[in-house]
């Protein structure tokens, strides 16, 4: 029984002596964390402070934080081509509009192959713009006598015949509206800055963005072109892309519009010039007798665009088909005149030329009106000798007019030949001239600027005479006077001239006679 005393009081003074140890361990390391607790606590608020003081430094000196951001905007080709269509050539700020029309083409072509769908589509539906200026002038239409004449005017491309009024009554002016496009916007052999239409400067974006596809849509442009306008601008952007390669495309668009106008190609002013441009400018021979045939219009008037045509591919090879077009009975007489000089402009160059000249000019002259000789076919013959002529040419020419110097008895024409000989003796030989003054004489002036005028001189019979001098180096040269003869004028004859005809005035040049006086003369 004591034995079990004893165990369990030493039992119970172990526990205690062990919770004794470990509540000192306990109390040791609770008083450890909480050092270290306080320990941090204070660096924080250590920190906490220096922040506070960066805060309220900050506050007095803010710092200035730029954020850049880029964001990438897809520019959509059928929005660009909407503000394309929204440009007004006719505002008060035109020159403003067509700079923004430039911007937009430019940001076109900037997108290159990205935009190249969206404009074939807009090429396909037929829609333009024209940038041209168009502008109105006032007629009024109230001619001689009170009658009003019929005028045609031409209001955005239709033609519409103004109303007769009855005789005597006063006629409202007549307005009529031009569309008017600047050369210094650009050619269709050159580009454009601002083209003439939508759809030319839409080309010139295309052509501008190459490429396989590009050349195929400018192709399909070219052999769809319903104006000559579109079609000389794309057979010139065509060339630059694949050379000689689309050239029978072109000449065969530029006939079939020739032959067979379209609707569109009546509101192009200049349809037909840039048609026969195209056959100019690829000498194309084929097109010959059909612009012979389209040479003489309904109305008798000449067309100019097919003359200079043939003119140009075929020179003197049109002689026969120009000739063909003088017999024409529509040609109207003032018309005449001009397509013969054309021919005449031939001779010694070609046979045919050459016999037609001879038959006009065996012709006796029956116009008795000196006015009205200069538009006859003898005096336009023999005025259109001295175009295109070179040497050899000038040769025949001479010996032509040497034929039928014979049949000439108007003084009219006497005096143009005359002339046209001494162009055509120019023409041979460049150092004879032809307009020096007839009778007067050079003798010792070698160098110096020669003077001219004409005096009264009691010596010479009050004949007037024209004095011809220059200044020597050294001395004077002799004074030459022409009226009928020559007659040299020493120094002292000279004095006796009147005071007023001593000096002489050639454009800034003046010379003082009295200079040219021997002293001791005087």
């Amino acid at each position: 029984m004591k034995a079990a005393t004893g165990i369990c009081l030493s039992m119970t003074l172990g526990a205690i002596a062990a919770w004794l140890l470990t509540s000192s361990h306990y109390d040791q390391k609770l008083s450890s964390e909480r050092r270290a607790t306080k320990n941090t606590l204070a660096e924080n608020a250590g920190e906490l402070r220096s922040t506070t003081q960066r805060a309220r430094a900050a506050a007095n000196n803010p710092e200035v934080i730029t954020l850049t951001e880029t964001v990438t905007v897809e520019v959509n080709p059928a929005e660009v081509l909407q503000q394309l269509l929204k440009v007004d050539p006719n505002s008060k700020q035109r020159f403003t509009e067509l700079r923004q029309a430039v911007h937009h083409f430019e940001t076109l072509t900037d997108l290159g192959p990205k935009a190249l769908p969206a404009i074939r589509d807009f090429i396909a539906s037929s829609e333009d713009l024209s940038f041209g200026r168009t502008y109105t002038q006032n007629y009024n239409t109230n001619w001689r006598g009170g009658s009003t004449q019929p005028l045609t005017i031409r209001i955005n491309g239709q033609n519409q015949n103004a109303q007769k009024k009855p005789e005597g009554q006063k006629s409202q002016p007549v307005t009529r509206t031009y569309t008017y496009y600047s050369s210094s916007f650009g050619s269709p052999g050159t580009g454009y800055l601002v083209p003439p239409t939508l759809r030319m400067g839409l080309f010139q974006v295309v052509a501008q963005t190459g490429g396989t596809m590009a050349e195929k849509m400018l192709a399909d442009a070219l052999g769809m072109a319903s104006v000559g306008g579109e079609a000389a601008f794309l057979d010139y952007l065509l060339a630059d892309l694949a050379p000689e390669q689309y050239t029978d495309l072109a000449l065969k668009v530029a006939h079939d519009l020739l032959l067979n106008p379209t609707a569109e190609s009546v509101r192009d002013q200049q349809h037909e010039t840039q048609l026969y441009a195209i056959l100019a400018r690829h000498r194309d021979t084929t097109f010959a007798k059909h612009a012979q045939e389209l040479l003489v219009t309904d109305n008798g008037r000449l067309n100019q665009q097919a003359l200079n045509y043939l003119n140009t591919v075929l020179k003197e090879k049109s002689v026969p088909l120009l000739a063909r077009a003088l017999d024409d009975e529509r040609l109207n007489k003032s018309y005449r005149a001009s397509l013969l000089g054309y021919v005449m402009r031939y001779t010694g160059q070609h046979a045919q030329a050459d016999q037609m000249f001879h038959d006009i000019m065996s012709q006796p002259m029956t116009e008795t009106d000196s006015r009205k000789v200069y538009y006859t076919d003898q005096y336009k013959a023999l005025n259109s000798m001295y175009y295109n002529a070179d040497k050899e040419t000038a040769t025949k020419r001479k010996a032509l007019i040497d034929s039928v110097r014979h049949t000439i008895t108007n003084d009219q024409l006497k005096r143009q030949l005359e002339y046209v000989e001494k162009r055509l003796n120019y023409q041979i030989d460049p150092k004879t001239n032809p307009w020096k003054k007839q009778g007067s004489s050079e003798t010792n002036i070698d160098s110096g600027v020669v003077y001219s005028f004409s005096t009264m001189s009691e010596s010479m019979g009050e004949a007037p005479a024209g004095m011809m001098f220059a200044p020597v180096s050294g001395h004077p040269s002799p004074l030459s006077f022409s009226s009928g003869a020559d007659v040299l004028l020493d120094s002292a004859a000279a004095i006796e001239l009147p005071a007023q005809q001593m000096i002489i005035r050639n454009g800034a040049n003046t010379l003082d006679l009295r200079s040219l006086i021997i002293p001791g003369d005087r």
